[in-house]
């Protein structure tokens, strides 16, 4: 079986899981996807152009979090990225990717991931290793709140105190804070010119939602990546376009 396996060795996360049909039914499977995401951390840390980069990608989640990985490592704020992917090889495995779609592999869950395991610096936030233009914008956020929770943008922003409306504005709350890494002061001031007690007040209320019911958990998470997906899928339209404009001359 050792033998085998080196024979089909074809990168540092793809013995143990690449698919190889032989005549003794071996199966091995490849973790195709995070050795997509090193890739591109590899090709953005060797300097090359970020137009080329989203269109040499399959994976939208591969280049995002490749990215973000590769800002971190520019800023020596991870030591060794082969470190960090070799740890998240032993959690990011690929029956994780099968049982979920973008949204679990993303960069909130790589965040958290390096942030438990001490690699990178204590405090930092996540809008810090995000790279500039990849941040979902307060539309971006409405939207899917609105999907989750039928209340649009206006009712948040609006003076209104019903439960249902004051449970999606701290929501988009959360999410400007969180995903987007925005003070409390930018917070208040995009929704509805709220003062930043009452920002902070919706942080903690969430806090407690999160910590206390599992299901508000996911749901609030659900929002927060979809809302990322957006922004990253906005993003790397942009750079697409970029590039099928080169080559029109």
């Amino acid at each position: 079986m050792q033998a085998l396996a080196q024979t089909y060795k074809d990168g540092p996360y793809g013995n143990a899981d690449t698919i190889v049909n032989t005549r003794a039914v071996f199966t091995l499977r490849k973790n195709a996807r995070l050795e997509e995401t090193r890739d591109v951390c590899l090709d953005i840390r060797s300097g090359k152009e970020l137009v080329a980069v989203a269109r040499d990608t399959d994976d939208l989640m591969s280049y995002a979090v490749g990215s973000m990985i590769a800002k971190l490592a520019d800023r020596g704020l991870v030591k060794d990225e082969m470190e960090v992917f070799d740890t998240l090889s032993s959690t990011f495995t690929k029956d994780s990717f099968n049982q979920a779609d973008e949204k679990r592999f993303n960069r909130r869950t790589v965040f958290e991931h390096l942030s438990l395991n001490g690699l990178v610096g204590k405090g930092l936030s996540i809008r810090e290793a995000k790279p500039a233009g990849t941040l979902p914008t307060i539309s971006e956020i409405s939207r899917i709140v609105e999907n989750y929770r039928k209340i649009s943008l206006d009712q948040i922003q609006s003076a209104a105190r019903s439960r249902d409306i004051v449970d999606a504005r701290f929501i988009a709350i959360w999410a400007m804070r969180y995903v987007c890494g925005h003070s409390l002061t930018y917070i208040g001031e995009q929704l509805g010119n709220r003062d930043h007690t009452s920002v902070l007040n919706g942080v903690n209320r969430i806090v407690a939602i999160r910590a206390g019911d599992v299901g508000k958990r996911h749901e609030i998470d659900n929002i927060c990546d979809e809302s990322d997906v957006l922004a990253l899928r906005r993003h790397h339209a942009i750079l697409i376009n970029q590039s099928n404009v080169r080559r029109l001359f």
